[in-house]
């Protein structure tokens, strides 16, 4: 195998489900920490909330893995595999995230 092999980018592909499961549960229990911010809660807009569970350490973590995945897929198995637009879809929703 090698860092290039397909399964082995699978594996980082995994990595990064996992990281953004944990990500996410970060970011849940931090929104019910803010139970008691009171009206300081009113003023962090929606897309503020919802974009804490994409940063952090888990979120950066989740990008390097995925993007690991993706440029391994592109190069190994084509544009037009299955695998390869999978991870593409991902990255794109993961900018589009940082763009809201």
């Amino acid at each position: 195998f090698g860092p290039d092999h397909p399964e082995v980018a699978q594996v980082h592909w995994n990595l990064a489900l996992a990281y953004q499961e944990k990500a996410e549960q970060e970011a849940e229990r931090r929104k019910h920490s803010w139970h008691n911010w009171g009206l300081f809660r009113l003023f962090l807009g929606r897309g503020v909330r919802a974009r804490l569970a994409h940063e952090g350490k888990e979120f950066a973590q989740m990008e390097k893995h995925l993007r690991h995945a993706f440029e391994v897929f592109e190069r190994r198995l084509g544009e037009d595999h299955p695998s390869t637009d999978q991870a593409r879809d991902a990255l794109m929703a993961l900018e589009q995230l940082r763009r809201d």
